[in-house]
């Protein structure tokens, strides 16, 4: 008995091990829902649904009494009443009540089949880098905190988008009779729905219908990146030799101009003016520029690509040697989400980052006061850098953060 007791602990002690080690994998390919958007906001909700054994377990034993109630109250008061104002839309968000009780149901059901959901974790939550921060935790841990974000996420969305309550992002808003209109094209749509459905459904349909009607697409936009924007840069990172250069890359922090008919504004040009000379002495092997669909509000300028344009044009840069990240919005995120596209494309992660930017923007980011880091906690929830250090007055460095992969979808441009 005791030889047996020591060989089933040394065997639990291997599984709970190889849950941990399983990470993040640069060759994982992501599931698809055909909405692209929802995809990059709330990708549990997409492997979920791609599991036709866990939506059958969910169906039958999740207690689903409040959300069905809700539902079915939901289309009750729109077929009746005739309401289709914004603020009805708040019956449709997960109360505190609602995310404890399906924390609790998922908790239960995992204890009863774990087999099931461990191969979903390791297949796709864990290899896809999306709950990334959760990754030291066990199968379960994680699975409920990413259950956390997406709940906190679907309300945001909700609230932001459909009430147009103030945001942390820029957005366009519709013209407001032209919004309503849809709003009850979307309520509709939502009376009509089968009630047979996952816990989830009522709140990432809306959430995502919502997102639609406010041509908040930004984060499908260009993607994807490595069979477009990207390909040839892409293609060369492969036979790059990696030790002939002291850093990975070279990014330029996005300026967006102040008017809308500018391209580029100049304190963007400078930015690459500064970048080329760095590329040209053979400190790094790519430029990457970095920002989005920004300033000013409801631009049609992303300011990676009209970086990239005039890298091409005024100093014939090759595209080869330009990575293009056309999503960030502040900051925070072009440090974020250039790290996304090191560990996504197997740049090496271990060599330093050279950050191009004005002398007050570095100031900023390297500050002893360490105002950025606390901006980075507060609005990200970690540091997606290492080592920050100014080098010169206009360049810091940084090693990445592989927690830089962690999906936000109360950022949903760019989540």
């Amino acid at each position: 008995m005791k030889h047996f007791l020591l060989l089933l602990l040394l065997f639990l002690s291997v599984i709970s091990t190889a849950q941990t080690k399983v990470g993040f994998n640069p060759r994982y390919h992501p599931l698809s829902s055909g909405n692209l958007v929802a995809d990059k906001n709330f990708y549990l909700f997409t492997v979920l649904e791609h599991n036709p054994a866990i939506c059958s377990l969910f169906r039958a034993n999740i207690p689903l009494d409040l959300i069905q109630s809700r539902h079915i109250g939901f289309r009750y008061l729109i077929e009746k009443t005739g309401n289709n104002t914004p603020g009805i839309l708040s019956s449709i968000c997960f109360t505190a009540e609602d995310s404890l009780n399906i924390n609790n149901a998922l908790a239960a059901l995992y204890s009863d089949y774990p087999s099931i959901f461990d191969k979903m974790i390791l297949d796709h939550l864990r290899p896809s880098g999306c709950y990334q921060r959760f990754s030291n935790k066990d199968n379960k841990t994680l699975l409920l905190k990413a259950w956390g974000v997406l709940c906190a996420g679907c309300n945001h969305v909700i609230d932001v988008y459909g009430t147009h309550n103030k945001m942390r992002l820029y957005s366009t808003l519709p013209d407001k009779r032209q919004y309503y209109d849809s709003l009850q094209s979307l309520f509709q749509t939502l009376t009509n729905e089968n009630t047979d459905t996952l816990f989830f459904t009522l709140a990432s349909f809306t959430a995502q219908r919502l997102l639609a009607i406010n041509g908040a697409d930004n984060a499908a936009r260009h993607e994807p990146l490595e069979e477009g924007i990207n390909k040839a840069a892409y293609k060369k990172i492969s036979s790059t030799d990696w030790s002939k250069y002291p850093y990975s890359v070279v990014l330029i922090l996005g300026s967006g101009p102040s008017d809308s008919v500018t391209a580029l504004s100049p304190t963007g040009r400078l930015r690459c003016d500064t970048a080329v000379l760095r590329f040209l002495a053979g400190l790094v092997p790519f430029i990457v520029v970095s920002g989005g669909y920004v300033h000013p509000e409801g631009t049609k300028y992303c300011e990676a690509l009209e970086m990239k344009k005039y890298l091409m044009q005024q100093y014939h840069i090759p595209e080869q040697a330009i990575i293009t990240e056309p999503f960030a919005r502040h900051t925070t995120t072009n440090i974020r989400n250039t790290n996304r596209l090191i560990y996504r494309y197997a740049i090496p992660s271990n060599k330093p980052v050279l950050v191009i930017s004005s002398q007050s923007h570095i100031s900023t980011i390297t500050d002893t006061a360490h105002t950025f880091d606390n901006r980075n906690l507060r609005e990200l929830g970690y540091l997606p850098y290492n080592n920050m250090n100014r080098k010169a007055p206009s360049e810091a460095t940084y090693l990445p953060n592989l927690n830089s992969l962690q999906m936000d979808p109360n950022d949903p441009l760019d989540p």
